[in-house]
């Protein structure tokens, strides 16, 4: 009867913009989480803030104020610009620490200067104190709203501790300062991205190429938001322009790939993956994808030895053992499989496709304990996992659970009415547990879903034998040859309805048909002999009953043509 794989080897989504990940309720083959992602655009960590030369070199102000409401003391400003000057030096060295030492001694003395909070902030950057950071740009800000750079650094700042209102306010700010200052732009583009305003990141890009199209990172950005956006030729365009200012990169192989693979051009995804991996072959996602893709071609041995070097790579990724798993159950290496499936289930045993992908294994094997504890171990994980109860359904069927069999495929019915091999699958168990009506009702349902089936016309001419409807059955029979005209069971058994229903000639010529085709020879000889003598074609019966006497092992049935030979002698 084999088993059903809802699921089974198809291409997993990719988010756009990233790489084939994790998905989950997926059977067999998901995905491992990729190390690139859309947002890496900017710099990323508090050194690199420091490093931007946003501070110390482009400060918003230069000298001290002075006069009588700033401090008319001059030999005062001369000890803060002391103060000032040694704690640059120390921060042009990299010693933080220092330099925070001078700047608060100088802010002692000066604490309304907005600039030296400004400068003290970079400071702290550079101590990794972002909170401390924060608020002293925020305290330059408040003392002297007008330059421009304490916002940009501000933005950046809340861009990098995830606040990306406050960094979007700040840089807007900042391009209403200055509608053309590019860092603005590249920043608050960048922020959108991170925060999936796609459209909002792609006007900024385009400003951006606007102003400067040597600008790499304005093309990045923008092919970036047009992917997630799904506009994907034009994403393609753009890391083209990306391409030709960068040179060749994993991520723009990693990226067209992860775009035709969307688009379902998967023999181009694998090509841009290869490329990716010439770059760098130490990344396991990107085999990873590239076995996503050649499963979805049936390029199965391709596959596993590339989850193979995923397993070699990442060795405690349990997918990539699952993956295997399902590959060698596809080829019918079971033993394989097993062996994939109980490394991923050492290393995983929260995961219910792993469960599912061994019981299916189990269920090939025909070891339906086995089997059914996975599939049960599956639907506990993941209750709403339907696959699993259909596959537990045909353990129950093969293994005689007829009553547990009919609760499976129900409750899988009850979610996926639309899935006729559950109607086929049920029947059977009905038809087994003798409820033919609703078997009947079942591969009715079925035929309508599947039209030309001749197996299930047959059953359900089963169905009617059983239920004495003897013209329906005829009906489903006529049905059974046109489909098949090879289905010479069929051929048999409408031979035996039409004897039932006197139709003698019509039954003689159906177990002509049995007989040319081998069908229970010594019966389908011994049935046309009595149509032939109920059509009173004596010479034919005799012929008929001969041939039983001469091929038969059946006791009754020689017993009986003897019986009717011997009376056709006496006549």
């Amino acid at each position: 009867m084999g088993f059903f794989d809802f699921l089974g080897l198809q291409s997993k989504q990719v988010e756009q913009g990233q790489s084939a990940e994790k998905e989950q309720g997926g059977t067999g083959i998901t995905g491992l989480q990729q190390p690139i992602l859309p947002g890496e655009i900017m710099n990323n960590n508090l050194q690199d803030f420091v490093e931007k030369g946003i501070g110390m070199i482009n400060a918003p102000a230069k000298e001290l104020p002075s006069g009588d409401n700033a401090n008319p003391n001059r030999e005062v400003v001369d000890e803060v610009m002391a103060f000032i000057n040694q704690g640059r030096d120390y921060f042009n060295k990299g010693k933080y620490a220092l330099a925070l030492a001078e700047y608060n001694s100088a802010l002692s003395l000066t604490p309304e200067v907005a600039f030296l909070y400004f400068e003290r902030a970079q400071v702290q950057l550079g101590l990794n104190e972002s909170a401390k950071a924060l608020q002293d740009i925020s305290k330059s800000i408040n003392l002297d709203p007008e330059p421009f750079e304490p916002y940009l650094l501000r933005g950046s700042l809340n861009s990098l501790l995830g606040n990306m209102q406050e960094a979007i306010a700040d840089f807007s700010i900042v391009l209403k300062k200055q509608p053309q200052n590019s860092t603005a732009l590249a920043e608050r583009a960048n922020v959108y991205l991170l925060s999936g305003q796609w459209s909002q990141a792609a006007k900024d890009a385009s400003a951006l190429i606007k102003l400067d199209k040597n600008k790499s990172i304005a093309w990045r950005i923008r092919a970036l938001a047009y992917q997630n956006e799904g506009a994907y030729e034009q994403a393609l365009l753009d890391w083209v322009e990306f391409e030709k200012l960068n040179g060749k990169s994993q991520e723009v192989y990693v990226n067209r790939g992860n775009i035709y693979f969307v688009e379902g051009n998967l023999e181009k995804a694998i090509i841009e993956w290869t490329e990716a991996i010439e770059l760098d072959d130490s990344q396991a996602f990107l085999y990873y994808n590239r076995g996503l893709a050649n499963s979805s071609l049936e390029q199965i041995d391709a596959a596993i030895a590339d989850f193979q070097q995923v397993a070699l790579l990442a060795p405690q990724e349990y997918q990539a053992y699952n993956s295997l798993g399902y590959l060698y159950y596809l080829k019918k290496e079971y033993a394989q499989a097993l062996e994939s499936l109980n490394q991923a289930l050492e290393l995983k045993t929260e995961d219910f496709s792993v469960y599912f992908n061994y019981g299916i294994t189990n269920l090939s094997l025909r070891d339906y304990t086995a089997a059914e504890q996975a599939f049960t171990q599956a639907i506990n994980l993941n209750p709403e996992y339907v696959p699993a109860y259909y596959n537990r359904g045909l353990v129950y069927l093969q293994s005689g659970a007829y009553y547990a069999a009919v609760k499976d495929f129900s409750k899988v019915i009850e979610t996926n009415p639309e899935l006729a091999a559950c109607y086929q699958q049920r029947g059977m168990a009905y038809f087994q547990l003798e409820r033919y009506q609703l078997a009947l009702e079942d591969w009715q349902t079925y035929v309508q879903q599947v039209p030309g089936d001749a197996e299930s016309y047959y059953r359900i001419a089963l169905t009617c034998l059983q239920l004495e409807n003897y013209d329906e059955a005829v009906v489903y029979l006529t049905q059974t040859i046109a489909a098949d005209p090879r289905h010479t069971t069929a051929y048999y058994q409408r031979g035996n309805v039409y004897s039932l229903l006197k139709n003698y000639q019509k039954a003689a010529a159906d177990y002509t048909h049995a007989i040319e085709g081998g069908i229970s020879l010594d019966i389908s000889y011994f049935n046309r002999g009595v149509a032939y003598l109920n059509l009173e074609k004596i010479k034919e019966a005799k012929t008929d009953f001969q041939k039983v006497l001469a091929i038969s092992k059946n006791k009754t049935l020689l017993k009986e043509a003897k019986e009717v030979l011997n009376l056709l002698k006496r006549q």
